[in-house]
C-alpha cells in the first residue's frame, strides 16, 4: 500500500544527501503532476502517461499513472515510446522499471520490443489495487542532440484491466510525452534588447540635427552683424533658391559729397562781399 508522507519525505531526503555526497547531480526532469492536467477523466479509472520536462541527453524515470483507480488485479498495459528515445535496458535485455504506490500489491512482469518501440506490462494479483498514484515508471534517455522545444509522444494502450474478481473495469487511457522547454522567453528578450537600440538611435538623430540648425543660424547672424558694422545698410529677401541683396551705400555716399561743396561755395561767396565793401 500507500507509503506515508513522513516516509516519503526521508527517503527523498536520503536519496539527495546520498547524491550529493557522492557528487552525483539529481536529474533536472520536471513531471507534471496529475491535479495539475486537464485531461483526465472523471468517474472512470484512467491510466495515464505522464508528462515530462528533460534536457538534451537526459535520462528520465518517465511515469505511468492511476487516477481514479476503483480496484485492479489483473492487466495487459502497452507503452509506445517515441523512436527517437531509448529505453534503459537491464542484462537481460528488460526495460529498466520500478513500481510506484499504485501498483505495489500487484505482481508485475515487463518486456521490450524494441521493433515496435513498446515497453509491454502484464500483472497478477489475488487482492485488488486500490491507489491511485503512480503506476510504475521506466528510464528513458532523450537524444544528445535533441532541440529546444522538441517533444516525444508516449501512448498508452490496455489489452485488459480486471479486478481481482476477473471482472472488466470501466476505464480510459490518456497519453502524454517527454519535452524540451521552449524559446519563447529568450526571443521575447532579445526583441526587447532590440527595440530600445532603435529609439537611442533616434535619439541621437534629432539631436544632431538640432545642434545643426543652430550653428547654421548662429553663422548667419554673425555675418549680418558683421556687415552693419562697416556702415553698411543692406536689405537681405531669402527666397527659394538663394538670397537676393540691395545695397544703398552708394546713394549715401553721393548726398554726403553734395552738402560738403554747397558748404565750401558759400563761404567763398561770404568771403568775395567782404573784400568788396573794405575797399569801398
Amino acid at each position: 500500500m500507500s507509503k506515508s508522507i513522513f516516509a516519503k519525505v526521508a527517503a527523498v531526503a536520503c536519496s539527495v544527501a546520498t547524491l550529493g555526497m557522492l557528487g552525483i547531480a539529481a536529474s533536472a526532469q520536471t513531471d507534471t503532476e496529475l491535479a495539475d492536467r486537464d485531461d483526465i477523466v472523471a468517474g472512470k479509472t484512467n491510466i495515464v502517461a505522464g508528462i515530462v520536462k528533460a534536457e538534451a541527453g537526459e535520462t528520465v524515470k518517465f511515469p505511468v499513472y492511476v487516477a481514479n483507480n476503483t480496484g485492479y488485479a489483473a492487466t495487459g498495459v502497452r507503452l509506445i515510446y517515441d523512436n527517437r528515445l531509448a529505453p534503459v535496458l537491464k542484462a537481460d535485455g528488460k526495460p529498466t522499471t520500478k513500481k510506484g504506490e499504485a501498483g505495489d500489491d500487484i505482481m508485475p512482469t515487463f518486456s521490450h520490443n524494441p521493433e515496435k518501440y513498446i515497453i509491454g506490462l502484464g500483472t497478477m494479483g489475488t487482492e485488488a489495487e486500490t491507489d491511485s498514484g503512480v503506476m510504475y515508471t521506466v528510464e528513458i534517455t532523450v537524444p544528445a542532440d535533441a532541440q529546444a522545444g522538441d517533444k516525444y509522444p508516449m501512448t498508452i494502450e490496455i489489452d485488459k484491466w480486471l479486478d481481482a474478481n476477473a471482472n472488466a473495469v470501466e476505464h480510459t487511457t490518456v497519453n502524454g510525452y517527454i519535452y524540451l522547454e521552449g524559446t519563447s522567453v529568450e526571443t521575447t528578450t532579445t526583441e526587447a534588447t532590440t527595440t530600445v537600440s532603435e529609439e537611442t538611435t533616434t535619439v541621437s538623430e534629432e539631436t544632431t540635427t538640432s545642434a545643426s540648425d543652430d550653428t547654421t543660424t548662429t553663422t548667419s547672424a554673425t555675418a549680418t552683424t558683421t556687415k552693419a558694422g562697416a556702415g553698411v545698410s543692406t536689405t537681405s529677401t531669402t527666397k527659394k533658391g538663394g538670397t537676393s541683396s540691395n545695397t544703398s551705400a552708394s546713394k549715401t555716399g553721393d548726398a554726403g559729397v553734395g552738402v560738403a561743396v554747397a558748404g565750401l561755395l558759400l563761404a567763398a561767396g561770404t568771403a568775395v562781399v567782404a573784400t568788396k565793401k573794405k575797399k569801398d
